[in-house]
């Protein structure tokens, strides 16, 4: 609740990019309460607010300063305590994986409990506890942490007309991007960057419009969007031609050039689900049942795609999973060759049959 409180407040610095700011100020006049009377204030601010309303409420807190990654790395050898340019809270004995300790973000609008920008995770910095000042590095994220999910029916005609609804689900960094840009620039916003997203995934000749997006201002629920899907798919003598990847349809070969100097950093890891859930119309036919499709780099990425049949029903299911931060350069090719692999595997399409009409019919 006291975490909410802050997150409610007028964040003074949160700048268009969505990155949290630095060298913001720190605590008013040397006092926290300010905030309190004006309902605003910084990043920083509303972190120190939080820190000092924690310890009110008898938590045991402790502030945890750090360098953002979105602006530079932390050095213990340059002793200048200005790269330490963000605040965040540790509370020992409550959160976290054990329940040791929870480390929270409350000058990160829109981040939920426990979940830091990710900037701040995987950064380095110190914390400072009523006994000791150590240096530390934030935990990185897990892929499971920042997810989209893709999931709902859709009826196939025979001439190869798609229509249904779906709903996407976004859990993470992709939450918390969308919502930030809800804040700055309203709903219609976040539906039109969903709909733009959508369409660079989705099968050549369908489209998919967001209707309406649930829980744009609420960071504790899964940020969803409904999507109506209509067009038609690809259909040529008596057959048409369903996508193995739905939403992976469009996706290109991320990695394409063969060498590397620089290590790779995609920010955070990610992982991206679909189960689509084909409803054929009588007559139609799935001509041969494809081969299920694994690529495995791990522990950085893994991929596995299958399709189940049972009457007329074709269900879809794609699990690609990126499991790093950062990545050396030496490890790229392998990076590279998965890519390529997941690529080809994402534009195969499998046949439908449509059932020939009988004479007089």
């Amino acid at each position: 609740k006291i975490y909410l409180f802050v997150q409610n407040l007028e964040n003074t610095d949160f700048n268009g990019n969505g990155v949290p700011s630095i060298g913001s100020g720190w605590v008013p006049d040397g006092h926290v309460d300010r905030l309190l009377e004006t309902k605003k204030g910084t990043s920083n601010q509303i972190a120190f607010l939080y820190l000092a309303l924690a310890r009110a409420a008898g938590l045991d807190a402790h502030p945890v300063r750090i360098a953002s990654r979105s602006h530079c790395i932390f050095s213990t050898s340059f002793l200048n305590a200005d790269q330490l340019d963000t605040v965040l809270v540790a509370l020992d004995g409550i959160g976290g994986q054990d329940g040791s300790q929870a480390l929270v973000d409350p000058g990160a609008k829109m981040a939920p409990f426990e979940t830091l920008h990710w900037a701040h995770a995987g950064a380095g910095g110190i914390t400072m506890d009523r006994s000791k000042v150590q240096t530390l590095v934030t935990p990185l994220q897990k892929a499971t942490d920042n997810m989209t999910l893709h999931v709902g029916e859709l009826n196939v005609e025979p001439g190869g007309m798609v229509l249904g609804i779906l709903k996407v689900a976004f859990i993470g960094q992709k939450a918390l991007e969308l919502r930030q840009l809800g804040v700055r620039n309203g709903a219609d916003a976040v539906k039109d960057a969903v709909d733009q997203l959508l369409a660079k995934e989705v099968p050549q000749g369908v489209q998919a419009k967001v209707d309406h997006i649930d829980f744009l201002g609420d960071p504790s629920h899964q940020l969803l969007a409904i999507v109506n899907v209509s067009g038609s798919l690809a259909a040529s003598g008596g057959h048409i031609a369903l996508p193995r990847a739905f939403f992976g349809n469009g996706e290109v070969d991320p990695f394409p050039q063969e060498n590397r100097v620089e290590p790779v950093d995609a920010r955070y890891p990610a992982e991206d689900q679909e189960q689509i859930t084909y409803l054929l119309a009588p007559g139609l036919s799935l001509q041969a049942k494809p081969q299920d499709a694994s690529v495995n780099d791990a522990p950085n990425a893994v991929y596995q795609a299958k399709v189940t049949t049972k009457g007329g029903t074709v269900v879809s299911t794609r699990v690609l999973a990126r499991g790093f931060t950062l990545l050396d350069a030496k490890d790229y090719a392998s990076l590279s060759d998965f890519y390529g692999k997941v690529a080809a595997f994402d534009k195969q399409q499998f046949a439908l049959n449509a059932a020939q009409a009988g004479k007089g019919q």
